[in-house]
């Protein structure tokens, strides 16, 4: 028995060289803090780290007996090279990792751990569910050494044998199946040191996802099952963070199916409770149940505008959700939750992913129109991932002959005591069905469905062009196609940097990619954000902040155009288009919050009478004088400042796609009330 307590660095690291704002507590090592801490108690002494930099500090002031790294694609690269570096200077210091980007195969146990030296590096990986495996591991520690400990298989851990190198494998897939036996990170304090900090807090009150889908490794990793923690700590959870969180107005559910139970119903309304007694949470953000359909639409109406129900659906193509072994509700019952929601003053809305294994050019498009017509309020566009562990990654890249590059993994990128380091994501550039030509044509359209449709900057406007019975997506389209040769010299020239960026940004090798952004120069763009990120919310904000008058005159004439009838619709449009940028906040202005003032003015159209109506009738029926007061609340500047401190940039862009992520969004607008026109 070890006569000192065994000093353990647990990690779960984040890139924080733009900002420390845009990253969530370290749950997950938490809960294996107070797990090991529950049955070792005082044989343990355990630190939680967030930052590069803080593990660096520790690691030069006292050196572990182990060091544990929550493995992701987005930390997996700054876990390897701090790894590396406490092997050089420490040789005796066992090395954990553990996390989904892993291949839990015995093909795929061998390919990880020869992977770039990753077998001189690391000593146990803990795949799957890591709370009991990493507590095996420490009762080995606490009596061998750790070359001991890689001579015979342990349960849960992966491993290589330090004289063969040949993989070493416990029995995998052991589930902790009453999870009340796990401390709570927040209760037992493990996470306090994290409230000081602008980080934003993660709850989580069920455990894994009954779902097969092959582009996820969730289900796999939780054997497709769900347990759940008890309703009271949920509660104590939630009244402990509310109670402690100053530097953000955000909370996040870690659960892959919120709403999956009807108890959700009381965590939502326990949360409402909650804003009224200390103003927080402000936003919650949760992935929503994926077939619960009606069953989540009380959820979304409790928590009101704090939140919005999203109902991944990925594709509507039947043959894509086939090869993809996803099961959606039916297309009566979206119609139907989007109606209830929108009635109620919620959004709904959906996620979708292109380039996934049957989609094709056609069927994408089908998908986007059939999303607008079901009144589906926001229309979230991702590109397909391959996500190591995942069927994708395995049979399907065979099948469907999926080919990928690989792209930097946004704001996963710094510099670190001398340590430089870039995370990459390998994303899929063509398959079988879809050509790489056809996924850079849906590129474009899906940061104007954002910009326009999804932060509802344009909202009215696509609102207006469905009224008279036409397509939307042909509207985004036209916008696209003309927007390179505009002779707007700002819209051509931002429709031009868009395209190039969204070649630019994917690299065949991950060696290609680390030479490009490791140049001086780009490196110097990536810290000043000028370069990397996700380019459709980059983009979005670069429209916004620079060039949002032109913009605006670039969507009119295409508009006056696609929709003909110039005498009939040019009135209409035009009063719209003035109505929205009065609507919207100026972030173009240097001092936002100062130049958030109320203001007034009058239009010929009754624009909230006519949203009330959910947009059923057509504008023409609202046409009467009125006047509309854009008030600037109190709430909302407070809400903006938080914010702001919270994701603080030098580069204004930079903070305000980082905190659109995951805020409000209406706090992006003025608040409307009419007033008679005298």
């Amino acid at each position: 028995m070890s006569k000192r307590p065994l000093t353990i660095y647990l990690a779960d690291l984040v890139h924080n060289q733009l900002m420390d704002g845009s990253y969530m507590f370290p749950l997950n090592i938490g809960f294996i803090s107070a797990y090991c801490k529950q049955e070792f108690g005082d044989q343990v002494d355990i630190r939680l780290f967030k930052f590069p930099g803080d593990l660096i500090d520790a690691l030069k002031n006292k050196t572990p007996d182990v060091v544990g790294f929550s493995n992701y694609v987005w930390n997996a690269d700054i876990n390897c090279r701090i790894a590396a570096q406490v092997v050089r200077e420490t040789p005796e210091v066992a090395v954990v990792m553990g996390g989904p980007d892993f291949n839990g195969t015995p093909d795929g146990i061998s390919e990880w751990f020869n992977q770039d030296g990753y077998k001189e590096i690391v000593d146990f990986y803990s795949v799957f569910q890591g709370e009991r495996s990493f507590n095996r591991l420490v009762a080995g520690l606490l009596e061998h050494d750790k070359h001991e400990l890689r001579r015979s298989p342990i349960d849960g851990i992966a491993t290589v044998h330090p004289d063969t190198g040949e993989p070493i494998v416990g029995k995998l897939g052991e589930r902790i199946k009453d999870v009340e036996t796990i401390p709570s990170p927040y209760l037992t304090g493990a996470l306090d040191e994290f409230f000081q900090v602008p980080l934003i807090p993660i709850v989580e009150t069920n455990r894994g996802c009954p779902y097969k889908c092959t582009f996820c490794a969730q289900g796999l990793s939780s054997g497709y099952r769900v347990e759940f923690f008890s309703e009271e700590r949920v509660f104590a959870e939630l009244e402990y963070v509310a109670q402690r969180t100053k530097k953000s107005n955000i909370l996040i559910f870690a659960d892959a199916n919120f709403g999956i139970k009807k108890r959700d119903l009381k965590i939502a309304k326990y949360i409402k409770g909650l804003q009224q007694e200390y103003g927080y949470p402000r936003r919650v953000s949760m992935n929503w149940a994926k077939n619960r359909g009606e069953g989540t639409v009380e959820i979304a109406q409790t928590l009101g505008m704090a939140s919005q129900l999203i109902l991944s659906m990925q594709s509507t193509d039947a043959q894509t959700l086939d090869a993809v072994k996803r099961n959606n509700i039916g297309t009566k019952t979206y119609q139907k939750v989007a109606r209830l929601v929108r009635e109620a003053g919620g959004d709904v809305g959906t996620e979708l992913i292109v380039g996934l294994p049957g989609e094709s050019k056609e069927s994408h498009l089908n998908t986007l129109r059939d999303c607008f017509n079901w009144g589906m309020g926001i229309i979230i566009c991702y590109n397909a991932l391959v996500i190591r562990g995942s069927e994708m990654d395995q049979a399907d890249r065979i099948t469907y002959k999926i080919a990928t590059k690989h792209r930097l993994t946004d704001s996963a990128f710094g510099e670190y005591d001398g340590i430089r380091s870039f995370e990459s994501e390998r994303g899929v550039r063509s398959t079988s069905t879809m050509s790489e030509k056809d996924i850079y044509f849906f590129r474009p359209l899906h940061w104007l469905i954002q910009l326009m449709w999804n932060y509802d900057f344009y909202d009215l406007l696509i609102q207006y062009i469905m009224t008279q019975g036409r397509d939307p997506v042909d509207f985004l389209i036209k916008l696209v196609e003309n927007g390179e040769n505009s002779s707007i010299p700002a819209i051509s020239e931002l429709f031009q940097d868009f395209q190039r960026e969204s070649e630019a940004e994917w690299f065949d090798t991950r060696e290609d990619l680390i030479a490009f952004y490791g140049d001086p120069e780009n490196f110097q763009k990536l810290k000043d954000g000028d370069l990397g990120g996700k380019l459709n919310s980059r983009f979005m904000w670069r429209t916004l902040m620079t060039c949002a008058s032109e913009f605006s005159g670039y969507v009119e004439e295409c508009a006056l155009e696609y929709l003909g009838d110039r005498d009939e619709h040019e009135k209409p449009v035009k009063e719209i288009l003035r109505y929205l940028s009065l609507r919207q906040i100026d972030f173009s202005a240097s001092d936002v919050l100062a130049n958030f003032q109320d203001r007034s003015d009058e239009f010929s159209y009754d624009f909230q009478a006519w949203e009330r109506a959910c947009f059923d009738r057509k504008i023409g029926e609202f046409a009467e004088p009125v006047v509309y007061r854009f008030k600037a609340p109190e709430d909302r500047r407070e809400a903006l400042s938080t914010l702001m401190s919270q994701y603080k940039h030098h580069n204004l862009v930079v903070t305000l796609r980082k905190m659109s992520e995951y805020m409000c969004f209406q706090d992006l607008f003025y608040e409307v009330e009419s007033a008679d026109p005298s």
